[in-house]
């Protein structure tokens, strides 16, 4: 570990490593940098006043995978979260949550192209099955509204993953 202030010291040992960063005299992580945390979980890429800020790629402790864009620790802008069943969302994020253009790929193939708003799927969206059938569903905050074929159901193991769980920081 580099040599940090007493207080930057302080958040670094928290974890069990840190290495890159500056620390003014605030005490906060600043710049390009990797923290590995106790429970086996990391961060590396860029930090600002002690959080995820810029590029970064940020791997939970059961290994799923966030990369993209953070702001103030969040995912803010274009990114990409590939869980551990192979299941993979691309798309738009704004302060956390997907918000925006998105899509959901499951480790099958099935598609969800949509929208989303603070983390619910919105508006028209498709699920797309490696079969070729489709269904056109209209959803309001999470609340499916519509479906176009009510004799296809969506499969149990198809259903959305749960974006309502926060990233960390220090």
């Amino acid at each position: 570990m580099q040599t940090l202030s007493p207080i930057c010291r302080q958040t670094a040992t928290r974890h069990r490593f840190a290495t890159g960063f500056s620390c003014p005299q605030d005490g906060q992580l600043e710049g390009d940098g990797r923290l590995l945390y106790a429970d086996g979980a990391r961060y590396e890429g860029k930090w600002r006043a002690d959080a995820f800020d810029g590029q970064g790629t940020y791997v939970d402790h059961l290994g799923n995978r966030y990369v993209g864009t953070f702001k103030s620790g969040r995912l803010d802008g274009k990114a990409s979260v590939l869980y551990i069943d192979g299941t993979r969302y691309d798309g738009e994020w704004k302060m956390g949550w997907p918000d925006g253009r998105g899509t959901v790929i499951f480790s099958d193939g099935t598609r969800y192209d949509g929208s989303w708003k603070e983390g619910f799927p919105h508006g028209t969206c498709v699920y797309l099955f490696p079969d070729g059938k489709k269904i056109e569903l209209e959803f309001d905050s999470g609340v499916l509204k519509r479906k176009s074929s009510p004799e296809l159901n969506i499969p149990p193991d198809k259903k959305l993953p749960d974006f309502r769980i926060p990233l960390r920081n220090t």
